[in-house]
């Protein structure tokens, strides 16, 4: 694919996206498979649409890269088409089904958009947390006498026994390192607050392409610790954040089943760091988010506000 004003060829390396700048002659590669992305499509002269495979927490999502600033968006509306994204290349554009009917795509609405870097590396991270969360034994439920496992263990009891009676220390067992948040730039005494909604109390109504979006505002109260935001929705939500007393942001973490965005955040890190919305406390769904949350944060939740439609929330610890 001729990008860039031509000045740019991207093509299909594996399950990635190489690039050759043929200006300068620079190379490189887009590890798009970190982000399980697929159905790559030249949507503009500076825009790929592709599919961001759906996993056992989340649905698929639709994405558009910006290869002129290195830019990855959500592409709003998307979620209502099926099927792969059949490209016209080397026309711009794509096609897929609406409702058993072909539509094609030459220009579609984005928000929240993210560094690419940052989400390959957040992704990275995510790969790594869950290999060091993944249990190393098999079956650690109790040996049964007479087993060979039970032998194993009483040798080695066995061992440590006669290596004591000789004065010969060994080490006991390493404890499990712990792991780290993936956020590390939090504040130790940072706050958090978590507000979810099922929707907006007041939605601008939707198209047959586009759900329905309504906004919820959050006012943050003056304080002299900083805050961390959880904002939680299923619905398509504009969360805008009122802060004009100043009030020091460390993050905004978005959870939200469809494509939502966040104005206000100022110099604020804005991550999505799922899919599950919960509006009430002591349910699954929020028991989920919190586990999404601790995945990035080691601060504990220090407040909860929620309901099935929001319109202002106040934040004042």
């Amino acid at each position: 694919m001729l990008m860039r004003n031509e000045s740019l060829l991207v093509y299909f390396s594996m399950r990635d996206l190489g690039w050759l700048d043929l200006t300068t002659g620079e190379q490189g590669n887009w590890a798009l498979s970190t982000l399980n992305g697929y159905g790559f499509a030249k949507l503009t002269d500076s825009g790929i649409f592709f599919i961001q495979q759906a996993s056992a927490v989340s649905p698929a999502t639709y994405k558009l890269l910006d290869v002129a600033d290195l830019k990855v968006s959500t592409v709003n509306g998307a979620d209502v088409e099926s099927g792969a994204a059949l490209s016209f290349w080397p026309r711009s554009g794509y096609a897929r089904r609406v409702n058993n009917t072909i539509v094609v795509r030459t220009a579609v609405d984005t928000s929240d958009p993210q560094p690419l870097n940052r989400l390959l590396a957040q992704a990275d991270l995510e790969r790594q947390l869950v290999k060091l969360q993944t249990p190393t034994t098999p079956n650690p439920t109790p040996v049964p006498d007479g087993s060979p496992a039970a032998a194993v263990e009483a040798a080695i009891d066995a061992i440590r026994k006669s290596a004591t009676a000789q004065g010969i220390g060994i080490a006991p067992p390493r404890p499990a390192a712990s792991v780290r948040p993936l956020l590390t730039n939090i504040p130790s005494n940072a706050r958090v607050a978590v507000i979810g909604v099922y929707q907006a109390h007041s939605t601008t109504p939707g198209t047959a392409n586009q759900r329905a979006t309504g906004v919820v505002r959050v006012s943050v109260a003056p304080g002299p610790t900083p805050l961390v935001l959880v904002l939680s929705n299923y619905e398509p939500v504009r969360w805008l954040i009122e802060n004009s007393n100043g009030r020091t942001i460390s993050a905004v973490l978005m959870s939200s089943y469809h494509p939502s965005s966040v104005i206000g955040a100022n110099q604020a890190d804005v991550l999505k760091i799922g899919s599950n919305s919960a509006y009430k406390m002591g349910t699954t769904e929020y028991e989920s988010l919190k586990t999404d949350i601790g995945r990035y944060l080691s601060n504990p939740i220090t407040s909860f506000q929620g309901g099935y439609e929001g319109q202002d929330f106040q934040v004042r610890n």
